[in-house]
């Protein structure tokens, strides 16, 4: 997993078109050229040749990197053993290890061979994110305007999914530590698919502890046969986007020598806004009352204030 991401915004490309660059690579000069290239092309660089495995991981472990130009010729210091191809995927899992989308484009000194291009072909698939011969250096600086979009792409989407974890176990914290049993229904098969331990307590035989025994369930066996409310016309209410309250008897999972069978509830539910599609969430409180209402009504709120 990787521990740090280059994030600059948007502008740091389009409008200061500021560079942070890594080279490996072994020449100056050849190094030289690739800058001059792009600075003609209007990036402003702030380059960093380097040619050891250890000066490598000691830059990309540093400052955040905008992007890395990898010749990966035979002979680089300290990769001693390694084909080029082999350098250039050891080089690549040391940046994603650190940075999951800094691009990382490959430079090979020539592709007229067969060994070249299944080098290429190869690096492409080890997750290089293009590939350049050092002859086509005119084209490095639209493969890099591509590159960085790309690259851009990736770190909103990685945005995305960890507001997503974020959100999620918000959720998770809020569902299992509320003081009344939670449910979360799908409303087109009645199916539960989470319940917390509160739940587990009231209708499950295990107390809220080791395996969830209400997931995979059909809530309607929470329903005494004689409920004045029937599952289907909670489920269509549900279905129709509106949020419901009432009172209705539940029952337990257990036989009723282990439980009380059947308890008088309040519950209120209503569709979720977001997560899982076509679910709904159900809260039961035990009103502690005989007597039971079968009338639905819709309400704005899930859960009014006390």
């Amino acid at each position: 997993m990787p521990t740090a991401l280059c994030q600059p915004s948007v502008s740091h490309y389009n409008e200061n078109r500021r560079l942070r660059v890594v080279l490996l690579e072994r020449s100056e000069k050849e190094a030289a050229r690739m800058v001059a290239r792009l600075e003609r092309a209007g990036y402003r660089c702030d380059p960093a040749r380097v040619d050891t495995r250890e000066a490598f991981l000691a830059r990309i472990g540093g400052v955040p990197c905008d992007l890395v130009l990898c010749s990966a010729p035979d002979g680089l210091a300290d990769f001693e053993g390694l084909t080029p191809l082999e350098t250039v995927l050891d080089a690549l899992h040391e940046l994603r290890e650190r940075d999951a989308a800094a691009p990382f484009l490959f430079l090979p000194s020539r592709i007229d061979s067969v060994t070249a291009q299944t080098d290429i072909v190869e690096a492409l698939r080890g997750g290089v994110t293009d590939c350049l011969a050092k002859s086509e250096l005119k084209r490095l600086p639209a493969v890099v305007e591509r590159a960085l979009a790309s690259a851009q792409l990736v770190r909103e989407h990685l945005r995305t999914q960890e507001s997503l974890r974020c959100s999620e176990a918000r959720f998770h914290d809020l569902f299992n530590h509320i003081p009344d049993a939670l449910l979360l229904i799908h409303t087109m098969t009645g199916t539960i698919l989470k319940a917390n331990r509160i739940a587990h307590v009231l209708f499950s035989c295990n107390d809220g502890c080791g395996r969830d025994e209400l997931a995979g369930r059909h809530f309607s066996r929470l329903f005494p046969p004689d409920a004045p409310l029937t599952p289907e016309g909670f489920l269509e209410r549900l279905r129709d986007g509106g949020a419901v309250r009432a009172s209705q008897p539940f029952q337990s999972l257990c036989p009723a020598s282990e439980k009380e069978e059947r308890r008088p509830m309040e519950f209120a539910a209503a569709p979720m806004p977001w997560g899982p599609t076509q679910a709904a969430v159900l809260r039961l409180r035990n009103n502690g009352v005989s007597e039971v209402s079968t009338t639905f009504t819709l309400h704005p709120p899930l859960f009014p204030a006390a």
